[in-house]
């Protein structure tokens, strides 16, 4: 199922096995979050339509990025993205992502936390 996303708000809630939820919240200035459930990964983040959630966001790529998850935890992996992934403002390839991390797509940036 796809989703589109534009650069208003939203939150991300992926159900992990162990019951503990981890979120990916859009921050956007002037807006409330809504909310969209996560029932699998992986799941990808681009501008296309061929991303599971597309960003309407002219700086990410097509297919940007993948959110997965390996031993219990949430990490992002680059698709070879023209602008980049970032990570607390570090460029990434990839990385486990963690409460109060920021995830930069393009120049939409989501915050890592916890229910």
């Amino acid at each position: 199922m796809q989703t589109n996303l534009d650069t208003t708000s939203c939150l991300i809630r992926d159900l992990c096995p162990s019951g503990a939820a981890t979120r990916v919240v859009l921050l956007a200035p002037d807006s409330s979050p809504a909310e969209i459930p996560l029932d699998r990964l992986p799941v990808t983040i681009g501008r296309g339509s061929e991303a599971d959630f597309r960003l309407l966001d002219r700086w990410a790529s097509r297919l940007h990025c993948v959110l997965d998850r390996r031993d219990g935890q949430v990490v992002v992996r680059d698709l070879g993205s023209s602008n980049g992934t970032l990570v607390n403002g570090s460029y990434v390839r990839e990385a486990v992502l963690l409460p109060n991390d920021r995830l930069t797509v393009g120049m939409t940036t989501f915050l890592i936390s916890s229910p």
